[in-house]
């Protein structure tokens, strides 16, 4: 995949996350300084991992730290849950966030050809993405903080045809 395709991607998805939790009710802003090549998502304990496959091929990985998590839960759901890692319905509104974020962006950004998986949920501390190594694939971090408190990272590992 050329660097302006993939570039394109990026900033669709990044997008597709600023949109997707401004309808949602949270308050997201991206922080530009911390913007990165490969995989630097320090301090997660939550992740939502969509593949993606088609005519774009990788995953889409949404990893919160602890506070990021409950902002999101918090925001997501009216303060009605509790952001609880053991508690598999407070770590399904990440999944939904992830499996909305990439359907706006395969939408929005004229995508065609590809599609997701379910998410994949992974719960620990300190965890991270480690994106495959084929030949041609290309990763990047784009990290985000959630208002009231804490980080969402935004981790794309992408492969495709030119």
């Amino acid at each position: 995949m050329g660097t302006e395709r993939f570039a394109k991607i990026v900033n669709t998805f990044g997008g597709a996350f600023l949109h997707v939790c401004n309808e949602c009710g949270l308050k997201v802003s991206l922080v530009k300084s911390s913007v990165k090549a490969g995989v630097a998502a320090e301090g997660s304990c939550l992740a939502a991992l969509v593949g993606i496959v088609g005519s774009v091929r990788g995953t889409a990985v949404v990893l919160l730290n602890r506070e990021g998590f409950a902002s999101v839960v918090s925001g997501m759901t009216g303060g009605m849950l509790t952001a609880d890692i053991d508690d598999p319905v407070s770590t399904s509104v990440l999944g939904e966030l992830v499996n909305m974020v990439c359907g706006r962006a395969l939408v929005s950004g004229g995508i065609e050809g590809a599609e997701v998986t379910p998410p994949h949920m992974v719960a620990g501390t300190n965890i991270r993405n480690v994106p495959a190594t084929t030949p041609g694939m290309k990763s990047f971090t784009l990290p985000f903080d959630v208002a009231p408190g804490g980080t969402a990272f935004l981790v794309l590992a992408l492969q495709g045809e030119e």
